[in-house]
């Protein structure tokens, strides 16, 4: 009896010590380092393309953590105009309208960044690149038909 409450215990500890493992949150340099990582390995990019994949996606990442502020700015707005009696368009017009702009540094951002990588890969990198998209894009598909 006490062998088996002792695997037992020790089962549910590796068990747990694996979850909270899986649990770490990243920086965006270590996130950084695996996209950089997948590319390159997909791609078989240079010393100069990995730089710059590294790169781009730093600068991506920084920009998607600023977005987090925008969900919670709309969030908290929306709050607030469902505890009034009456919706203030005007107010809920400027949030929207700063969230905008946020939204479209990143959008600026991703082309610039999209524009400089496509700019690095040859032709059969590119190619390959389409097929990794593509393929992806099929695969993913039923999500986009089953929403709304």
């Amino acid at each position: 009896m006490q062998k088996k409450t002792l695997y037992g215990f020790i089962s549910t500890l590796i068990i747990g010590v694996l979850i909270l493992a899986g649990c770490k949150e990243y920086t965006i340099a270590e996130k950084a380092e695996h996209i950089t990582e997948h590319v390159a390995d997909e791609l078989e990019l240079d010393s100069t393309q990995r730089d710059q994949v590294y790169r781009s996606s730093i600068n991506l990442l920084e920009k998607g953590q600023e977005l987090k502020s925008v969900k919670t700015s709309m969030m908290d707005e929306l709050i607030a105009q469902l505890r009034l009696d009456q919706v203030d368009e005007a107010q809920l017009n400027q949030v929207i309208a700063q969230n905008r702009e946020k939204l479209d540094e990143l959008i600026a951002v991703f082309v610039e960044e999209f524009s400089a990588f496509h700019q690095s890969l040859n032709p059969e990198q590119r190619a390959e690149a389409i097929e990794k998209i593509e393929k992806f894009r099929d695969r993913h598909s039923h999500w986009r038909h089953s929403r709304f």
